[in-house]
């Protein structure tokens, strides 16, 4: 739990979109329910699309439908 959490401060301070994604929703708790959300709905390609999808939401079509 320790190590998840330092990885989590590390990649909170050195991620550009991370920041971006958490200034866009406010709270880590929104953060956390808004990935959970889009972990569950689409298959996610990476980080990157992940946090841009927050960001952006007209950009949820590059995360492609989980069919699973």
């Amino acid at each position: 739990m320790f190590l998840a959490f330092l990885i989590d401060q590390a990649q909170e301070t050195n991620c550009e979109l991370l920041q971006r994604a958490l200034k866009k929703v406010k709270r880590r708790s929104r953060l956390w329910r808004k990935m959970q959300g889009l972990f569950s709905e689409y298959f996610i390609l990476s980080w990157e699309a992940l946090y841009e999808a927050i960001i952006h939401k007209r950009n949820r079509g590059t995360l492609g439908a989980d069919t699973s």
